[in-house]
Parts: structure tokens; C-alpha cells; sequence
């Protein structure tokens, strides 16, 4: 018994670098964005599926000065049969204010965020959120 969960640990962390290396994206987001009722600033920002047994991910600003952890609600994984999807973010704009909504890498995988209080609200007073998305690219 103790074996096979010493053979799994390896294994997981074997793993690891090779489920970061295919899920680290870099986007330059021209807008200032909302994460669960914090607002982030504009410009090229890192994120990362961090390998957790749930959908969780990790972004850094490009200076360093911000960044977030956050789970998403929700994930599914895609097969490439039919080709690339592409790497990209999509955000919910309700007037000027962009709240992140999915995250989508490479036609592996995406999420789906949690919104937070103020587009929770806004959704039961019934505004109507327009889809934003900005392609980002794969790092390797």
C-alpha cells in the first residue's frame, strides 16, 4: 500500500512540469479587468494552471506589482481531433467595467470563473453583459 502511494506521488510530481509547461499563457489586456470584486490593472499579464486536482489558476502582471489566485467554477477538457481551439480570455463588459469570465488554454482545457459580488448584482438587476475576448499566446 505504501508503495503505490509513494509510485503515485512521483508519478504527480513527474507530471507537474509538463501540465505547467502546456498551460502558462501571456495575454495583454488593454482594460482594467474585475476578479471577485477586485479590480486588476490593464497590461500583458502571465497566467498559469497551477497542477491542483481542481481548475485553479495563477496571474502575474507583467511588473510584478499584481496577482491573483483563483478557482474556477467549473472546467472541461477538449480533444484537438478537429484541430486548434484557441488560447484566449473572455470577459463580461457591463458599460466600461470587465469582469473575467473564462479561460481558455490551447484547446486543452478552460474554466469558467465564479463572478463576484458586483456582477452578481448586476446580473439580478438584469444588465446584459457584452463578451469581450483577447486571444494570448501559449509560452512555452
Amino acid at each position: 500500500m505504501r508503495g503505490r502511494i509513494a509510485l503515485l506521488f512521483v508519478a504527480l510530481f513527474a507530471a507537474a512540469p509538463q501540465v505547467m509547461a502546456q498551460s502558462r499563457v501571456t495575454a495583454e489586456i488593454p482594460f482594467a479587468v474585475t476578479v471577485h470584486d477586485r479590480e486588476y490593472s490593464a497590461g500583458e499579464w502571465e497566467i498559469v494552471r497551477l497542477p491542483a486536482p481542481i481548475f485553479t489558476v495563477r496571474a502575474i502582471s507583467s511588473d510584478l506589482r499584481e496577482s491573483f489566485v483563483l478557482v474556477m467554477n467549473s472546467f472541461e477538457e477538449r480533444s484537438l481531433q478537429n484541430g486548434q481551439w484557441p488560447t484566449k480570455l473572455v470577459f463580461n463588459r457591463y458599460g466600461d467595467k470587465h469582469f473575467l469570465s473564462e479561460i481558455h488554454f490551447g484547446g486543452q482545457y478552460y474554466g469558467h470563473a465564479v463572478p463576484g459580488k458586483q456582477e452578481k448584482a448586476l446580473r439580478v438587476a438584469g444588465v446584459k453583459p457584452a463578451r469581450t475576448w483577447i486571444f494570448a499566446r501559449l509560452k512555452k
